[in-house]
């Protein structure tokens, strides 16, 4: 069971590969409930550009960061 969520402002994370599990069983309900969200992302870029769209969709801004070293990052904000 995941605990519950109120309103919180940020959420980093940073899992070491383990983004696309907790992104693909997190409820869009609960994602609402971040303000804004920063993603260490080590998975190929086309499913980080699905989940920007997917982000954009509940109402965040977003932003994918590309780092030499093929370093990947999302940055979303809800507002």
């Amino acid at each position: 069971e995941i605990y519950t969520l109120s309103l919180h402002d940020a959420l980093p994370i940073y899992v070491e590969g383990a983004e696309r599990e907790i992104f693909n069983q997190c409820a869009d309900d609960d994602l609402r409930r971040m303000r804004a969200l920063a993603v260490e992302w080590h998975h190929p870029i086309p499913e980080l550009q699905r989940l920007g769209e997917r982000l954009q969709s509940i109402g965040f801004n977003t932003n994918i960061v590309i780092l030499p070293g093929n370093i990947r990052y999302l940055k979303a904000l809800r507002g």
